[in-house]
């Protein structure tokens, strides 16, 4: 018999509360990625929500509600997991250019998770540091805990590791688009 593999950081927050309601707290993913272009432009294609939206998997479209950019703004995305289609409304923030943008999922007061970009010069390029944390809101992994709480943890681990890879790949495109000469 093998021991249970150690639970992975992002999935401990992961608990079966007294009355069989699952807590997420601290569920957070991040991921780095260096870029050889300057933070200035990384910033400008990384805040294009509609340009970002169909460079991974998962986030395949998103369009701005207002007009003006900036914290506050609005946009909505659409996301396609599994053949399931959905919409989320998001708002801005963060907005700092060159070095910043967060947005989040859901009502602002009680998002469903939270997004950001963290850019870091680094010689001629920069580092882009991208993070996911989820909560406190509803979530759909909010609910398949509920429904299966003696799976908490694995449903957690799976769900981080899908979020890992897809933030991967959505980095690794943003900077090959880029390197083709994307320009706003």
């Amino acid at each position: 018999m093998h021991p249970a593999p150690p639970t992975p950081p992002e999935a401990q927050g992961a608990g079966v509360r007294d009355d069989g309601s699952v807590a997420l707290k601290d569920m957070q993913v991040r991921v780095e990625r260096r870029f050889p272009q300057p933070s200035g432009l990384v910033w400008q294609l990384l805040t294009d929500v509609e340009r970002m939206a169909g460079l991974g998997p998962e986030h395949t479209q998103a369009r701005w509600v207002d007009a003006e950019r900036g914290t506050g703004a609005r946009f909505v995305g659409t996301n396609n997991r599994g053949g399931r289609l959905w919409e989320v409304d998001c708002q801005v923030l963060s907005w700092r250019s060159p070095n910043a943008f967060a947005w989040v999922v859901g009502p602002a007061d009680c998002p469903t998770a939270t997004w950001r970009y963290a850019l870091i010069p680094h010689g001629t390029g920069c580092l882009v540091v991208q993070t996911f944390r989820h909560g406190p809101g509803r979530s759909l992994l909010r609910a398949a805990l509920q429904n299966r709480p003696e799976q908490a943890e694995r449903l957690v681990a799976a769900r981080a590791a899908e979020l890992r890879t897809n933030m991967t790949v959505v980095l690794a495109e943003a900077e090959q688009l880029l390197s083709r000469g994307w320009h706003p």
